[in-house]
């Protein structure tokens, strides 16, 4: 199930963190799933939704004192970017893409992290 896998993902990632399942939904051939990380003073939300073995939607993002610091999503709002539909924002500046993948968020949630754990 891709829902364990990402449990794992941020557990490795994020010593410490909660994970609440907030929503999870297998189909036939699908999985959906939207998560709730806390840690410290930071609330990271991920969802994504899986097909026939690939990933169609993702959302993965991070608050602070909700704010949005950071988030990576697929929605097809932003065709102006090379890597349409796979952007980010952070902290309200739209970029491209490259590594759309929860570990590659979580890997940059880890740069962000000594601004808001001191």
């Amino acid at each position: 199930m891709k829902l364990q896998e990402a449990v794992e993902l941020i557990r490795n990632n994020l010593e410490g963190a909660e994970i609440e399942v907030i929503r999870h939904i297998i189909g036939q051939d699908s999985e959906y799933f939207k998560l709730k990380v806390q840690l410290n003073n930071i609330i990271l939300i991920v969802r994504e939704r899986w097909a026939g073995g690939k990933l169609h939607l993702y959302g993965y993002q991070l608050l602070m004192n909700n704010e949005d610091i950071l988030r990576y999503d697929n929605v097809p709002h932003h065709p102006g970017i090379n890597t349409f539909p796979h952007h980010k924002h952070i902290r309200g500046h739209i970029e491209g893409l490259k590594n759309a993948s929860l570990k590659a968020f979580l890997d940059e949630v880890k740069s962000f992290l000594p601004l808001f754990t001191s």
